[in-house]
């Protein structure tokens, strides 16, 4: 079976998992072999009650006529929201999440009452990423992969383990050879009693998120798979989300996109830290979030959206143009309208 087709049966398995965790039960999943996909014909508010549908002309949801949505959820990560009202399709929710638990948190909100959707946001307050994941060093041990804890290294770690791993995980390369050659298949032949005690990665990573030096937040399924680049030098970092009242979905979005946030990241894995500087600076990472749960997720949903519909909009200005006429004046207005859009968006980031 192709890598691509392993990685997307397992995101919906472990969808499924997520999602009855979540709700408590399952909403009637159904899952077909070979589709690639799960199907969830009616999502009804708890409680009854009509749904929330998001108005993207006027930026807001509002509250419908219709009782249920109905979910298509591929293993791609794309999910499809219907409402039945609308037979065309055209008025259906594409919304991508890159992670099997943030399914499950969307889902989650789409069972809320209307009130969930049209009240004020809560306030937002901060909290430390120490606070809200654990961070472990993933190692391999050929195709299946260790965790170490970052918070608590066992007693009998080797020193020169600590350092090679601090030095593997800022990426420091010159001192790596200088030092040793510890790239990441190397450290299972130098410390094989030690990295044999530590516990299996794969649960954590069912979980979890896996981040890397200069990349982004994403799933680890690849890990889990045993369909991940053996060759890749530098061991990753593994976090383990530790609190259900925090959207991971929301987590994700922030520290992937937030200006200060990524830079707390960066300077954290900055090639002069050694491990203990790099546990405490991952900690003290600065998260701004509603204080409300199902706020977090409705704000980063209604970014996704937003996203979309600016995308959609410059396609259109770009792809659309009338070819017999001249209407480069009103494309440079528009091109300068988008740039100054982008420039506050980069500076209040």
């Amino acid at each position: 079976m192709r890598t691509s087709k392993v990685i997307q049966e397992l995101f919906l398995d472990i969808c499924t998992e997520f999602i009855e965790k979540r709700l408590g039960q399952n909403p009637g999943i159904i899952r077909q072999p070979g589709l690639g996909s799960i199907q969830i014909e009616m999502v009804s508010p708890e409680g009854g009650g009509r749904i929330c549908w998001f108005d993207d002309m006027d930026f807001k949801w509002v509250e419908t006529s219709q009782e249920f949505t109905s979910w298509a959820i591929l293993g791609d990560g794309n999910v499809y929201v219907r409402n039945p009202q609308d037979v065309s399709g055209d008025d259906d929710l594409f919304i991508p999440v890159n992670h099997p638990r943030e399914v499950a948190e969307l889902l989650y909100l789409f069972v809320q009452p209307p009130a969930a959707f049209i009240s004020d946001m809560s306030e937002s307050h901060f909290v430390k990423l120490g606070k809200i994941a654990d961070p472990y060093a993933l190692i391999q041990t050929g195709k299946k992969w260790r965790a170490l804890d970052l918070s608590r290294l066992p007693e009998d770690t080797p020193a020169d383990f600590h350092v090679a791993l601090g030095l593997n995980l800022t990426q420091n390369w010159k001192r790596l050879v200088q030092d040793g050659k510890f790239e990441s298949w190397r450290f299972a032949e130098r410390w094989p009693d030690f990295i044999g005690t530590l516990p299996d990665a794969a649960p954590l990573l069912r979980g979890g998120y896996v981040y890397m030096k200069d990349q982004c937040f994403g799933h680890g399924l690849h890990f889990l798979a045993g369909k991940a680049d053996l060759t890749d030098p530098f061991l990753p970092t593994l976090f383990s989300p530790s609190r259900d009242d925090i959207s991971m979905l929301y987590l994700h979005e922030f520290l992937n996109y937030d200006k200060d946030a990524n830079h707390q990241l960066q300077s954290a894995f900055s090639e002069e830290n050694d491990l203990g500087m790099i546990h405490s600076m991952l900690k003290k990472v600065s998260v701004t979030l509603p204080v409300n749960f199902n706020d977090q997720i409705l704000l980063i949903i209604q970014n996704k959206l937003l996203r979309d519909r600016v995308l959609q909009q410059a396609e259109n200005l770009v792809f659309n143009r009338t070819f017999y006429r001249n209407f480069a004046p009103r494309y440079l207005a528009a091109a300068q309208a988008l740039s100054r859009m982008v420039e506050a968006t980069i500076r209040f980031s």
